[in-house]
């Protein structure tokens, strides 16, 4: 199987897909992102709201706790608690400052899985898919069966035309239980 090169059309729908790409993060097991290709933005637009509050029913709540303060305890070596500010800065849509607090975590940390994934989604959602990629490979070096960092690749790799590894990814994925979008799904079998 061969990656194939993109047709005028599908270069035009490529770049659209990127810009409309509906990211939701969840904090379960790592961030993962939630896709969905859409013509327009308006459409996207209605989308996000539809897909927000699907999530919101199927989906656990998910609450992000700080770590315990204590008398002995020191935020500075604690890789929890910039993880923890990275998550608030994210929730913010703070994405830059989210990883300047992943790098610090991972710095005290190095092989803290859910920061890797959580600074991985930041560049994905940032636009800079090419780190983002070099994160989730450093991800799954650790964890090899973490399903959403497989569908976070996926994205990335489609992203910047790699199509053989965002199938490969996105199967992955899929086998491993996670729930790959059936749009993305769709998406890719125009490259099988």
């Amino acid at each position: 199987m061969t990656d194939l090169e993109p047709t005028e059309s599908t270069s035009t729908y490529n770049t659209r897909f990127v810009s409309l790409i509906i990211m939701a993060l969840f904090l379960c097991s790592g961030i993962t992102a939630l896709i969905k290709v859409c013509p327009d933005l308006k459409e996207a637009q209605a989308e996000i709201k539809n897909l927000t509050m699907e999530m919101e029913q199927e989906q656990p709540k998910v609450s992000v706790q700080m770590p315990p303060r204590t008398a002995k305890s020191d935020k500075s070596t604690d890789p929890r608690y910039f993880y923890n500010q990275a998550v608030m800065l994210i929730q913010k849509q703070k994405y830059r400052e989210a990883i300047v607090d992943f790098e610090r975590a991972l710095k005290l940390k190095p092989d803290y899985l859910n920061a890797i994934v959580g600074l991985g989604a930041m560049y994905q959602n940032l636009g800079e898919y090419e780190a983002a990629i070099n994160q989730y490979t450093r991800a799954l070096a650790i964890d090899p069966e973490h399903s959403g960092t497989h569908n976070n690749l996926a994205i990335s790799y489609y992203t910047v035309r790699q199509y053989k590894l965002a199938i490969e990814h996105a199967d992955k994925a899929k086998a491993l239980g996670f729930n790959v979008q059936q749009a993305f799904l769709d998406e890719l079998a125009k490259y099988r």
